[in-house]
């Protein structure tokens, strides 16, 4: 009945007067907030605790060590297996992943569930001072760890993928409304975030975000097969979105045009090429759900990629698989900026190129048409054939002069030393 009432409320009163009595708000509660920055920085020891759901969503890596490496710091990492997992058995999997990902990378961490996939406790622990989610949005983890049960905490907010577009649910949530620091990339994107935030952006901070260090690493290590011959690797990474009545977004993926072909082209150049198939988290669910796949082809599908001499079945961390790459080709929209820092040709399947361009920002526009472009197989292979094995790349420095301007962190700090000044006030 309240909600009701409130949305009728909402309806009679103008777009305008509704925005500013937010604006009112969000600014006077962040404000009385960071009157208590003082006390949290005079702390001997300042407690952060890092959310984890999968290792392909652990983005805030650099931001860990940098704490790690500070002495008025004490990092943790809680493991949540994804909302998604909705069985035990799922929920089991992904535990096992999670923690392979951390015991290899030698972090401590505690976990949210037993090895039966049973929830340890309700809450999070309470000694913790800063919290920091892999996801900006209400609804993303178990409602009982959700950010709106601990809102009387701090919070940083990074970013899930690059601040691409125009569009308020960009910048305007409530977790990026009430954080203590929302990290920007640089001046564009932070502007934007000052005009879409009820807050006006007081909490918005140009850090650059800790993706963009892992990309900068020495010691990345190869997870392609061995071929028995030197072959081009090549990424194809389709998003989720493949109909329109089944997403949440317009429907941006061309896989169902092109799955089939894609996975025939791969096994039929062996002597070239090899094809890392990194599809959306969600794509497996959606193609369940769809009339002409179904579970058991969807599965037969994922196998064939994952068996193959020269293919494989891509589903954790990708920094590595990135930047012993030397090719992608994707429509996903996320993976444009990340890619760029690779240095490496990719080719952009538009779809929806009018919808997905129209509400991108100037850094995303200029970076989304530094991408090669094509629709079918045929534009695949001519990519593969021209740009990848022969080497013609005539827009290779003008990617690399988009992620100098556009994605390289600011002060000649990483994004994650970057974050840890903006908490202490330096």
């Amino acid at each position: 009945m309240i909600k009701a009432c409130s949305s009728a409320l909402r309806k009679m009163v103008p777009l305008w007067a509704y925005r500013l009595r937010r604006q009112i708000r969000w600014c006077t509660k962040l404000l009385l907030r960071k009157r208590q920055i003082n006390r949290l920085r005079k702390k001997d020891k300042i407690k952060v605790l890092f959310l984890a759901f999968t290792p392909a969503m652990w983005k805030a890596d650099s931001f860990y060590r940098a704490l790690l490496n500070h002495p008025k710091f004490e990092p943790e990492i809680f493991t949540i297996p994804h909302i998604h997992c909705t069985t035990i058995e799922d929920r089991k999997k992904q535990l096992k992943q999670l923690r392979d990902f951390f015991d290899k990378k030698g972090y401590h961490y505690i976990e949210w569930i037993n090895d039966e996939g049973v929830p340890k406790c309700n809450e999070l622990p309470r000694e913790y001072d800063i919290l920091v989610y892999p996801q900006p949005w209400v609804g993303a983890v178990p409602d009982m760890v959700d950010f709106p049960r601990h809102s009387d905490r701090w919070f940083i907010c990074i970013a899930y993928a690059t601040h691409s577009h125009t569009t308020e649910w960009e910048y305007n949530k409530w977790y990026q409304n009430i954080a203590l620091i929302d990290c920007y990339e640089n001046k564009i994107t932070k502007r934007q975030s000052a005009r879409k935030k009820y807050n006006l952006g007081l909490n918005s901070v140009i850090t650059g975000l800790p993706i963009v260090d892992e990309f900068s690493r020495s010691d990345y290590v190869s997870p392609w097969k061995k071929q028995p011959m030197s072959v081009k690797r090549i990424i194809w990474a389709p998003h989720w979105t493949i109909t329109d009545t089944s997403s949440l977004l317009p429907s941006y993926s061309n896989f169902l045009s092109i799955a089939e072909s894609m996975l025939n082209y791969a096994q039929a150049n062996t002597d070239k090429i090899q094809i890392a198939f990194k599809p959306h988290p969600w794509l497996r669910k959606e193609l369940y759900k769809h009339s002409q796949w179904g579970k058991k082809r969807t599965d037969d599908y994922y196998a064939a990629w994952e068996s193959s001499s020269n293919t494989q079945l891509e589903q954790g961390e990708y920094v590595d698989l990135f930047m012993t790459s030397d090719a992608m080709v994707h429509d996903s929209c996320s993976f444009c900026c990340e890619y760029m820092l690779t240095g490496k040709p990719v080719l952009f399947l538009p779809r929806n190129e009018e919808a997905q361009t129209s509400i991108l920002n100037k850094m995303a526009y200029d970076i989304f048409y530094a991408q090669y472009m094509g629709t079918t197989i045929e534009d695949i292979n001519m990519f593969i054939e021209e740009k990848v094995i022969k080497g013609y790349d005539p827009m290779k420095e003008k990617r690399a002069e988009l992620v100098s301007k556009y994605l390289i962190p600011p002060h000649g700090r990483s994004a994650g030393e970057n974050i840890v000044n903006a908490i202490l006030g330096i």
